[in-house]
């Protein structure tokens, strides 16, 4: 009987490691594209990605950066956002402005149709995100400010929680300090 009871487990451990093997074969083997992946947001983003693990990438950071959910919608302006603010980014008429999503602010710009926002006080996170919306090659960084510009905008962030965008084509821009002040308005 102890026998009968070892080799069935035995044949169990088996059959529960073949499965497993052909489980994990099968998922390797398995091949998607970036356009096969969808979403479903009210807001308009589009995905620029072109295979699986940027389209990954993209959708993780504008999970992570807007932050939005149905019960709290941010509030967009270009200055300081309010309740009495749009709801919708493409009413604002500028191109980088603020969001405001509960005590969160964020600076946004939207470039080839992407809305792109940043928090202030989160410079490890968002200086990554910086890099990879702007492209490392437009960007420099030192242990405490990254700074990156390519033919429409540039930015600078800095570990104290400093942020800034402006818009070089329209010459205006957006900061927002490390207490949450906002400032908007023409650049130099």
């Amino acid at each position: 009987m102890l026998k009968d009871k070892k080799y069935l487990k035995i044949i169990i451990g088996l059959l529960i490691g073949v499965a497993l093997s052909a489980t994990t074969v099968y998922a390797t083997h398995a091949v998607f594209s970036a356009h096969q992946i969808t979403y479903n947001t009210k807001f308009k983003f589009v995905l620029s990605s072109t295979d699986l693990q940027e389209a990954i990438d993209e959708l993780f950071y504008k999970s992570t950066n807007c932050k939005k959910t149905k019960e709290n919608s941010p509030y967009f302006a270009f200055g300081e956002p309010t309740t009495s603010s749009t709801q919708d980014y493409t009413t604002v008429g500028k191109n980088i402005f603020v969001a405001k999503n509960g005590d969160v602010k964020s600076l946004c710009y939207i470039k080839n149709s992407h809305l792109n926002c940043y928090d202030n006080n989160n410079y490890v996170i968002e200086k990554e995100h910086l890099k990879y919306f702007f492209g490392s090659s437009n960007c420099t960084e030192d242990d405490d400010h990254t700074y990156c510009q390519d033919d429409t905008y540039k930015c600078d962030f800095y570990n104290t929680g400093y942020i800034s965008c402006s818009d070089l084509d329209s010459i205006y821009g957006c900061d927002i300090t490390d207490n949450n002040d906002v400032s908007c308005d023409s650049v130099g």
